[in-house]
């Protein structure tokens, strides 16, 4: 079954505020939602290796953020229509 849920807070984006790197994910997880911050689930343990072994963090020269701001219901794909409002 699909549990349908509200999210819980907005996740706007984070990091260097003159990066070289952008890194954009597609919407928030139940991690992020939770946490109200991006890439901080699985996904973000394996960005900020990968950040690291090119001698970057997510607060220096990098920012990261996800096209959708909030975590769509059921954790489904987002619809065009939302990516376009956001």
């Amino acid at each position: 079954y699909t549990t349908l849920f509200r999210s819980q807070q907005a996740v706007p984006g984070m990091g260097d505020s003159a990066p070289d790197w952008l890194v954009v994910g597609e919407a928030p997880g139940e991690e992020e939602d939770r946490q109200g911050l991006p890439f901080v689930g699985r996904a973000g343990h394996l960005l900020d290796k990968m950040l690291a072994a090119m001698d970057l963090t997510r607060e220096h020269k990098v920012f990261i953020a996800n096209v959708l701001k909030c975590r769509p219901p059921g954790n489904r794909n987002p619809e065009p229509e939302e990516v376009a409002q956001c």
